[in-house]
């Protein structure tokens, strides 16, 4: 699909409502952490760059796993996905897959090099949920 077509399809009105709807700030996720609120995050990156640093309660499943999470995760909860930065799309498409199965969800904008950049003492490191096994994510 081109620009030229997606222009088409829906009026910038349109296009910047949902992405300030679907757009969640970094400050926001911060906010979310720091208070508890519920939320489910889910780090897409790979699992390296997970266990050298991620949002704290994050879990890290890569989007090609994602299908089989859907199932053990709570529609009735938000969920905030995130990736590298700015030019991954990775969290992008999970946030669709997500969206297209009924869940209520957040892109982290500008992804976790973003977050570490504004917040450097807010990222957990180490500490793995590495989920490779639906089961080990609910």
């Amino acid at each position: 699909m081109t620009t030229k077509m997606v222009a088409e399809e829906i009026s910038a009105e349109q296009y910047f409502d949902a992405y300030l709807r679907f757009e969640c700030s970094p400050h926001a996720l911060k906010k979310m952490v720091d208070d508890s609120t519920p939320v489910q995050i889910i780090d897409m990156r790979t699992a390296r760059a997970y266990e050298k640093g991620h949002v704290p309660g994050a879990v890290n499943i890569e989007l090609k796993g994602l299908p089989e999470h859907l199932k053990s995760m709570d529609k009735s909860v938000p969920v905030v996905v995130y990736c590298y930065d700015t030019y991954c799309h990775v969290a992008a498409r999970g946030a669709l897959l997500l969206a297209r199965h009924g869940f209520n969800v957040q892109k982290l904008l500008g992804g976790y090099d973003v977050l570490v950049e504004k917040y450097p003492a807010f990222p957990a490191a180490g500490a793995a949920n590495v989920c490779t096994d639906k089961e080990t994510c609910s």
